[in-house]
């Protein structure tokens, strides 16, 4: 590995913990509404395609991106998945079926080799099916009835296990090429490592609540950002592509953000 691509990792490791140690955090104290909607931003799919791009090239990146709404929407699913199975079974199981099924889907889909159209009309039906599934499933916005002040140290552990799942990600991001690469960077580690984190402080029926709008935030934005870096990392370049699609996430999340506090 040269430094120029440690230096890429540890951004990733050091970005991804940081955003998903702050969710939680915003999760316990707001409520699981607002804390899955934080989680749902675009964050480590930020970094995949930004590291894509700087080790590779932008047009790699942009190719990268054919499969990644088909992906995205397995996370649906995967989400829908875990709130069916959390209801009747301990966390572990659900959260491990869950990922299981992830990772099965998403091999087909990366066998199966779609076009980007194709792409597009997949996520299109996943993300319709798992969100009717995950609003009865998951149940109403829970806040933490019970928090606890958390330590430094506690927020490192939390930050450098979030840390580790987004890094590992980004680095099958690097390595699996276009095709491989577009479908890990829709991979959901930060949803999993917020879930396992929030099960662990506050238990498995906010994390089944916080599901819920973490998936409605992440199967718009995260899928805009994907979408725009697309059509934008070639022609833009990496900086300015990577603002402008981050720019067209926010502008979405705004009516999604009201959507999730009234009526989801």
């Amino acid at each position: 590995m040269t430094d120029l691509f440690l230096i890429y990792l540890l951004s990733a490791f050091l970005t991804g913990g940081a955003w998903v140690a702050i969710s939680t955090i915003i999760a316990e104290r707001l409520g699981s509404r607002l804390g899955g909607f934080v989680i749902g931003l675009p964050s480590t799919t930020v970094v995949s395609f930004l590291f894509i791009g700087l080790s590779q090239s932008p047009q790699v990146a942009s190719q990268a991106t054919t499969v990644f709404p088909l992906i995205y929407g397995f996370t649906g699913i995967m989400l829908a998945f875990y709130a069916i199975l959390s209801r009747s079974h301990r966390f572990s199981i659900s959260i491990s079926a869950s990922i299981a099924a992830w990772f099965i889907l998403a091999i087909a889909a990366v066998a199966i080799n779609a076009s980007f159209a194709e792409s597009l009309v997949g996520y299109l039906i996943l993300t319709t099916f798992s969100l009717y599934l995950l609003k009865p499933a998951a149940g109403k916005n829970q806040k933490n009835r019970n928090m606890v002040s958390n330590t430094k140290m506690q927020l490192l552990s939390r930050a450098a296990f979030s840390g580790a799942i987004v890094a590992a990600a980004v680095l099958a991001s690097y390595y699996g090429g276009p095709i491989l690469g577009g479908a890990f960077a829709a991979f959901p580690a930060s949803f999993i490592a917020g879930l396992i984190i929030i099960d662990k402080t506050s238990g498995i029926g906010f994390s089944r609540a916080m599901a819920k709008s973490m998936a409605l935030s992440g199967l718009t934005t995260s899928v805009a950002y994907g979408i725009a870096v697309r059509f934008l990392y070639a022609p833009a370049g990496l900086l300015y592509g990577t603002i402008a699609a981050y720019t067209v996430s926010i502008i979405i999340a705004v009516p999604i953000y009201y959507i999730i506090r009234k009526f989801w």
